[in-house]
């Protein structure tokens, strides 16, 4: 392959990118390039985010059940399902997995 061809993509091996613990129950594998940042999440069961997030994110349930609070409600993510939350207080939500249920999302978002 010529190399402008390989400067178009890059690869990325999840296997060979380090767990980080970012709280107790929400562990992280995350990649930089550019102005983006994709990461495989992992949300453990009794895991309670401890403040409502409002960035934005786009994302895909890979494995587990995803359990997030709205202001509207509590929806559940299945895997094979995507999701997209739109930045700021609209789209505002807090991840709170049921214990015994750990889910693996991928997500991408702006820097």
């Amino acid at each position: 392959m010529n190399e402008q061809a390989m400067a178009a993509y890059r690869k990325i091996d999840f296997d060979d990118v380090a767990w980080s613990e970012v709280l107790p129950g929400l562990r992280v594998k995350a990649v930089q390039e550019g102005p983006r940042t994709i990461r495989l999440v992992e949300f453990q069961g009794g895991f309670v985010e401890p403040g409502w997030c409002e960035k934005g994110h786009v994302g895909f349930v890979v494995s587990g059940r995803l359990t997030v609070e709205f202001d509207s409600g509590v929806e559940v993510f299945e895997p094979g399902q995507g999701l997209f939350f739109t930045p700021g207080t609209g789209g505002r939500h807090k991840v709170r997995q049921p214990d015994g249920e750990t889910a693996h999302v991928f997500l991408t978002e702006p820097i």
